[in-house]
């Protein structure tokens, strides 16, 4: 074992500690980004009570960091709490590979090597990365493995006969203050275990049958208190029977070495560790703007620790649909499904950690999936050196670090069973087996260099000097991917939706990212926000004025009271557009929310609380008629009503025509009101009258030219990933819906103009292309309809459809030079098609082209010398070319 000189090592440790922070501190978010961060940023501004399990010690250090006077805003500040948790978690990932190293490497200089390394491949993979820089809860989850980890390696190393035993203590603790931000922080928990005890095991027989009769009765265990917990709604109770039964099974076999005392002093810490829980009662019965769960009595509180929402899940069985499923080599369903997350959803996700192909790809011109490849094999034969150079070094070491990786990977692909139909990819739940396996990469790097220097000393510091580069390399891959430095995307998505509606209004969202932006806009002061109220606008014209429910028609007393208790309840939040009532489908599933719309939000719902307790889905046994004013519709036999589907009627009920009512395009499921819908921008208002496609024409171009906000869609420095184009594509969708307006009032020039703005946001504008022709065609300016049609021959050439509307422009345009190769190019796949054949044979003729068409079917006959048709039009070529010469 080499002795580590403190003071280097330290002095190492804070380099590296810097350089990730510079990186994070440069590259994070302007303000909010999409998925959780909305929501996580509001709770900790107003000390809130976010989805559960609550994660509610880093919504404490949330709101602490948001009360420090950085001179940021606060999603910035939630933000860098996730970057000082990142940067100590890339420090402790340093200095426990040095540890690891240290146990068998007598020259303290290889384990700082190995340690830089490997520190680094952690700080900038990309999941990692991603969590770092965002206000997310694995940045904190990191940093109490990272900090656990290292803390049992310093109890390795000092304990004999298991003393030092305050240090357990310490670990223990910081295992459930770790729970308190992320619940997974448990999931080295039996690694941890195991390495605390490995010195006291002996590897025998008796060991391995006990190992097996242990586990079988574990499995038994959750299996029994599975059934007996989904039959009260809380599965979940099989996870805590699993984890007393190991607890007993450990308090047994350290009597000798563990005191009564202490067992009962590691209790206290475990619920002094917890602790942080309290608060979310203590919240919840203030009613802050975001409870969800509202845990303010036991029964709620209880439902809410075990996730009840979500429904009970079992590890046995594995939520993959069989239709998905191959592997014929594997012989049960249960390791086709369990082999199907692993492939599918661990190691694609690996894949994407280290290395952006599609970067490098650009940068040294190679194809991508060359270089994916690549970097993968570089990646993973790192990794496999490094376990392989490891383990014939030091046992021990490796059975620390490969227990870790275990419980972080396999075991964890099987306790989380990530479902087929995620609403996304969900890597960072594995973020800790990546953290992991880039230890392994840089001992990976230090087996190289160890194995070489016996060789060539000279050949080993080049490569050394190598290896330490890829880590650069790797993180200038990621780099603009993951800059979100200019990144005001999610926070104008949010404040657009606010912004294009009237006052007073209630809106429908569908998820996620239709409502925590919106959530974080109306509670948390941001500087790049500002309200709209159309009615305020000075500049509104008169085909808009008087569209507003709240203009037009006088409210009613309740409605007022209704809504001035609304106001109460938002009077502290610093956001804008605080009028508005947001419902989101997904929690309208649940009575709690249902009450807080009406008792907090304005919403008039006029259900009780044992009302609204009893609602269930159903079944419709015949078909049902929904009225309200002059709207109608029919509800078919057999159609589900889910709970929330039953509260969008019984909201439209009680609110249509005293407040604006709204569903945000993102949703799917209007519950049968689409003939009712009439588009103004991000929302389609409910109104009276019935039509298909129903658009305010004025409206709409008001909130997309004058109201809507688009600095970063058209920031060519930021980089959008996937979720973020297909959200743009909402955008799109209206400027497409005004350049049919347009079509439609016969001002083609506009919907030119419209269809091309909306080609900006769209991901995929090919199949609208020929309609944008269509568009240049009416204005005759033929040579934009052909070009505009250049990428669609380009990619479907044997279309006669898209030929044929090319051909036509061309000859409209006289444009004969170009008229021929385009018939040429087609004709060559088809010489069959007597249409375009004759139509070349026409154009030739016309134009006095002998030659060039003599040349061209002379090809084609050379390919086809039977075609009869080809013949004869070879024939009356030579004939006119003899004629005219």
């Amino acid at each position: 074992m080499s002795k580590v000189n403190k003071k280097i090592n330290a002095f190492i440790g804070f380099i590296i500690f810097a350089i990730s922070f510079i990186i994070f501190f440069k590259t994070m978010p302007a303000s909010i980004s999409f998925w959780d961060c909305g929501e996580y940023i509001t709770c900790s501004s107003i000390l809130g009570v976010p989805h559960p399990p609550g994660n509610p010690f880093y919504i404490i250090l949330g709101k602490l960091i948001t009360m420090l006077p950085l001179g940021i805003s606060d999603a910035q500040s939630v933000s860098l709490l996730s970057i000082i948790f990142c940067c100590f978690a890339v420090l402790f990932s340093y200095l426990i590979i040095v540890k690891l190293v240290s146990i068998w490497e007598k020259k303290s200089f290889f384990a700082y090597f190995a340690g830089i390394i490997g520190a680094l491949f952690v700080a900038f993979s990309a999941e990692f990365w991603t969590n770092a820089i965002e206000a997310e809860v694995y940045g904190g989850l990191a940093f109490f493995i990272t900090l656990i980890v290292w803390l049992t390696l310093i109890w390795t190393e000092k304990s004999k006969d298991f003393d030092h035993q305050n240090i357990l203590l310490l670990i223990i603790f910081l295992f459930f203050l770790g729970f308190c931000v992320h619940q997974t922080t448990l999931q080295i928990a039996p690694a941890i275990l195991f390495i605390a005890v490995f010195q006291l095991i002996k590897f025998d027989k008796t060991f391995v049958k006990k190992a097996l009769l242990f586990l079988g009765i574990s499995f038994t265990i959750y299996g029994f208190f599975y059934l007996i917990g989904s039959e009260i709604g809380h599965g979940s109770i099989s996870k805590y029977a699993f984890a007393i039964f190991v607890i007993t099974i450990l308090i047994y076999y350290l009597r000798n070495y563990v005191e009564t005392k202490v067992w009962i002093f590691a209790l206290v810490i475990v619920i002094i560790g917890i602790s942080s829980h309290l608060i979310l009662p203590i919240r919840a019965s203030t009613h802050p703007f975001i409870n969800e769960g509202d845990p303010s009595n036991w029964q709620r509180f209880m439902d809410y620790i075990f996730r009840k929402q979500y429904g009970p899940t079992s590890m046995f069985t594995r939520n993959v649909e069989a239709s998905k499923l191959g592997y014929p080599l594997l012989p049960f369903s249960f390791l086709k499904q369990l082999w199907y997350q692993f492939t599918v959803q661990f190691t694609r996700y690996f894949s994407w950690q280290f290395f952006d192909s599609e970067t490098i790809s650009k940068a040294i011109n190679l194809p991508k999936n060359f270089l994916h490849n690549l970097a993968q094999l570089f990646v993973v034969s790192l990794g496999v050196l490094g376990v392989m150079f490891q383990f014939k070094n030091s046992k021990r070491s490796f059975v620390y670090l490969f227990s870790l990786f275990f419980m972080a990977s396999f075991a964890m692909v099987f306790v989380m069973n990530i479902s087929d139909h995620e609403p996304r990819v969900r890597p960072y739940f594995f973020i800790t087996a990546y953290m992991f396996w880039a230890y392994w990469m840089g001992i990976g790097a230090l087996a190289i260099v160890k194995i070489i220097s016996k060789k060539s000393k000279k050949v080993s510091i080049l490569l050394a000097i190598i290896l330490l580069i890829l880590p650069v390399v790797n993180m200038a891959s990621h780099y603009h991917k993951l800059d979100r430095s200019e990144e005001l995307l999610s926070l104008e998505y949010g404040s657009n939706f606010l912004n294009g509606l009237d006052r007073n209004a209630i809106i429908f969202t569908n998820g996620d990212n239709d409502t925590f932006p919106l959530w974080c806009a109306q509670a948390v002061y941001d500087p790049n926000t500002e309200a709209y109220f159309l009615e305020d606008d000075s500049l509104k014209f008169q085909e808009i004025t008087g569209k507003s429910a709240t203009n037009t028609k006088k409210i009613s007393s309740r409605t007022k009271k209704l809504l001035h208790k609304a106001y109460k309840a938002k009077e502290n939040l610093e956001g804008i557009r605080t009028d508005v009532s947001i419902a989101n489908l997904s929690l309208l599933n649940t009575p709690w929310y249902i009450k807080q719309l009406r008792d907090y939000e304005g919403i008039d719902i006029r259900l009780s609380d044992s009302q609204i307790d009893a609602l269930t889905p159903f079944r419709l046994s015949e078909d049902a008629i929904f009225r309200t004013g002059n709207i109608k519709i029919k509800l078919k036999k057999g159609k589900i009503l889910y709970v929330k589907d039953q509260m969008v009627l019984q909201i439209i009920r009680d609110n249509f025509g005293k407040r604006p009512i709204y569903f945000a395009v993102t949703v799917g499921d209007n519950v049968g009101f689409n003939q009712y819908l009439q588009s103004e921008g991000m929302a389609d208002r409910l109104v009276e009258t019935k039509g298909r496609y129903q658009i305010d024409a004025a409206r709409l171009n008001h909130n997309i030219e004058n109201v809507f906000k688009y600095s970063s869609i058209f920031n060519e420095n930021l980089y959008k990933d996937e979720n973020m184009k297909r959200l743009l594509n909402n955008y799109g969708a209206d400027y497409m819906r005004m350049s049919t307006v347009f079509y439609e009032n016969k001002d083609y020039e506009n919907a030119i103009k419209y269809m091309k703005i909306s080609f900006k946001f769209i991901k995929d504008t090919t199949r609208y292309l020929s309609s944008l022709a269509q568009l240049y065609s009416k204005i005759q300016d033929y040579e934009n309809a052909y070009n505009t049609l250049i990428p669609l021959i380009e990619e479907y050439p044997d279309d006669d459809q898209i030929v044929f509307m090319a051909l036509n422009y061309l000859e409209k345009s006289n444009d004969i030079e170009k008229t021929l190769p385009l018939l040429e190019n087609y004709l060559e796949k088809n010489p069959n098609e007597e249409f375009f054949l004759s139509h070349y044979l026409d154009i030739c003729k016309e134009n006095k082209k002998y030659k060039t068409g003599l040349t061209f079917i002379g090809k084609l006959l050379e390919r086809e010398p039977e075609n009869q048709n080809l013949i004869k039009y070879k024939s009356e070529l030579q004939t006119l070319l003899e004629t005219n010469n």
